[in-house]
């Protein structure tokens, strides 16, 4: 059984400039952000707050390529800690930046790691990374693992106990930014973290109490501040929700949804939360056939009965306008471009109830015909 464990310090009511000003003085810092963040001037406001020099990287995109971290770190002076801002490829892109740089950057024993998922070692020492997350979904500031990308969309996991960043700053004003879109998608994998981390073979009643929180945060929060986009304080509800989700889903890593996910990330670009959500539904209805207690925590949790889970989750997110950004990538004949990619026995393993192709292909049959 995974221990319920974290060694982040996170800070929730801390603004951001004052903590980049208490934790990155005195360190040589690389800032590691978006475009879109650069545009906004975040380096200069993190710059205003330092006596230090400030690194700045190239601009980190979504989904983050090994060859692009190997590109980046080639053109990087020496730095002993990485500000990471934006949502979870910011994030994990600073783990797996800091990752090479402690294995002196040798790219072959870095891709290695990702790739072949090489042990790095007991004596293996990363630069502190302090995560500022400006997403709310990821759970990437209080995890031990980082996603990488292939040339062909092929997803790698990196991982060790050093990649907690050291410290996490959650702060609502950077949220507010969010368009709708990524406040919806990075929301819904908040909650199919969750989800995924109660029909999960990990599962502990720790990570059960952080899922069931979170779940229940997010169902009332989510649809209110994507009517409310300027509230911080629903902003933070939704920044605390993703944060308990990635708390249980650091304990269990995910299951079946994110499974199923995968094919349709690469395939169609579909956005990892919407891919990793769409299904949960019928997911639900697939595992209660295994342990109706354990997908009862989740019914329990939207406020409904276990018969009526799958229809109220299905609901709940049309009512959130799900299909119609659904729709801009994928239809409901979409399955049939996906031949034997829906089983990745790293995150079906995880699942209450054993899965194979044929039943990954019905469920997202079923969840395709419900949204549709």
């Amino acid at each position: 059984m995974n221990p319920f464990f974290c060694q982040t310090q996170v800070f929730t009511r801390l603004p951001f400039a004052n903590g980049v000003s208490k934790m990155a003085n005195g360190h040589s810092p690389l800032l590691l952000t978006t475009a879109g963040w650069l545009e906004r001037n975040i380096d200069k406001i993190v710059r205003s707050q330092l006596t230090t020099d400030l690194i700045v990287a190239d601009p980190v995109n979504s989904h983050p390529k090994l060859l692009d971290i190997i590109g980046m770190e080639q053109t990087l002076p020496k730095f002993d800690q990485i500000i990471a801002i934006g949502g979870g490829s910011a994030i994990d892109a600073a783990k797996a930046l800091t990752a090479l740089r402690a294995l002196d950057s040798n790219a072959s024993l870095f891709k290695n790691a990702v790739i072949r998922a090489t042990p790095l070692g007991n004596d293996f020492t990363p630069s502190p990374i302090i995560a500022i997350p400006t997403t709310s979904g990821t759970g990437s500031e209080v995890t031990r693992w980082g996603t990488l990308w292939g040339p062909n969309m092929e997803k790698y996991s990196i991982m060790h106990s050093t990649f907690y960043p050291t410290s996490a700053i959650l702060d609502p004003s950077l949220c507010v930014s969010m368009p709708e879109d990524v406040t919806l998608y990075s929301g819904l994998d908040a909650i199919s973290h969750a989800m995924e981390a109660i029909w999960n073979r990990n599962h502990t009643p720790a990570s059960d109490m952080a899922s069931i929180a979170s779940i229940r945060a997010l169902k009332r929060a989510l649809p209110m501040v994507l009517n409310n986009p300027d509230s911080f304080e629903l902003r933070q509800q939704v920044q605390i929700a993703a944060l308990y989700a990635g708390y249980a889903m650091g304990t269990t890593q995910t299951a079946l949804a994110h499974s199923i996910s995968y094919p349709f990330t690469a395939t169609f670009g579909l956005p990892h939360g919407f891919a990793c959500s769409f299904s949960l539904g019928e997911v639900a209805r697939y595992n209660t056939e295994a342990d109706s207690a354990r997908v009862g925590l989740i019914a329990d949790a939207f406020d409904c009965s276990l018969d009526e889970l799958p229809d109220k989750f299905h609901n709940w997110i049309k009512e959130m306008g799900v299909v119609t950004y659904l729709q801009n990538y994928i239809s409901n004949r979409s399955i049939d471009c996906i031949d034997e990619d829906l089983i990745n026995p790293a995150r079906a393993n995880n699942n209450i109830r054993n899965a194979d192709e044929k039943s990954a292909k019905k469920i997202v049959q079923a969840s395709l015909k419900a949204l549709f």
